[in-house]
């Protein structure tokens, strides 16, 4: 008999991308979803459509498969807000599709991958799963939708639906957000770097690694239902994560610029109270000098794209 697919939308992204790699270094037999023009990831079987269109996603309710994680995002706070209906049309009525499938296939888990910015600014830190929501663009709107129907899901069908929200994911393999803006621009130019903001904005940085650890464990060992915070818990404001980048590129002397400005929607700090899911056995690994290192030696590595 043949084992079981776990199916990874969006799996031509940064982070479904390792996560496909993890699964099948882990012997799963792994259906990937990717768009239309997407390399392939490491997978047992490959399909290529939009999630948007229920009938491309029909066949695959014919398919064994036994676990679900829904990646597939149009992830850009500033394009969503130049655009909002895309991006409810791919995070909201996409997601739906895919719980309608979910609903015809009867997975033991389906993990929802969305965004610590489905929260309200003015919620006090860490911020755990309590923290009330009140996003500040419609990218995170649309993230908080699919929360919701995910839970309603639950409860309305019995799917085993969970919940991640990242805070700030990078590593190798990442092309774009802040990680990987600072280290393309002092690679570009070593002596200047201009910066969006004061410097003073606040994040939760955690490496891919890390990350797709914690998604198996929710998966795997959360509970349905249930919403589960995946970041390292340590703040770390946008000059000290400079500091590190310039120290991990052995680079003095640099004159750090404010461009005195950031985009619409983007929150002035956030970090993590991952408690809930180290209770089911999380513990991030790589710390944020040790995956500065790592990722900067990708990207000198690899070809070099414009800063997003």
């Amino acid at each position: 008999m043949a084992q079981p697919l776990t199916l990874v939308t969006g799996a031509g992204g940064f982070l479904g991308r390792r996560l496909c790699e993890g699964l099948t270094e882990q012997g799963r037999a792994v259906l990937a979803q990717i768009l239309p023009g997407e390399a392939e990831p490491p997978c047992t079987q490959c399909v290529s459509l939009d999630i948007r269109d229920p009938a491309a996603l029909a066949p695959l309710a014919g398919k064994s498969i036994d676990a679900i994680y829904h990646l597939a995002a149009h992830a850009s706070v500033p394009e969503s807000v130049d655009d909002p209906r895309f991006d409810l049309e791919v995070n909201v009525l996409g997601t739906v599709n895919v719980l309608e499938l979910a609903r015809k296939l009867n997975p033991t888990s389906f993990l929802f991958t969305s965004t610590v910015s489905v929260l309200d600014p003015a919620n006090p830190m860490p911020l755990d799963e309590t923290a009330f929501c009140g996003p500040s663009a419609p990218y995170p709107a649309a993230k908080m939708a699919g929360e919701a129907y995910c839970r309603a899901y639950f409860r309305s069908y019995g799917l085993p639906t969970k919940i991640v929200r990242f805070f700030n994911v990078y590593g190798p393999g990442i092309r774009r957000l802040v990680v990987h803006d600072l280290i393309v621009k002092l690679l570009k130019d070593p002596t200047r770097l201009e910066i969006f903001g004061d410097g003073g904005q606040v994040r939760d940085f955690l490496h891919v690694d890390d990350a797709v650890a914690g998604m198996q464990i929710a998966a795997e060992a959360g509970a349905p239902g249930e919403i589960y915070h995946v970041g390292c818990g340590q703040p770390v404001s946008i000059r000290e994560l400079i500091d590190v980048i310039i120290d991990q590129l052995n680079l003095t002397g640099v004159d750090i610029v404010s461009a005195g400005e950031t985009w619409a929607g983007d929150m002035r700090q956030w970090y993590a109270d991952p408690a809930k899911l180290k209770a089911l056995g999380f513990a991030p690994q790589i710390d944020l000098p040790a995956g500065v290192g790592l990722t900067a030696e990708w990207i000198r590595q690899s070809e070099l794209g414009p800063c997003e």
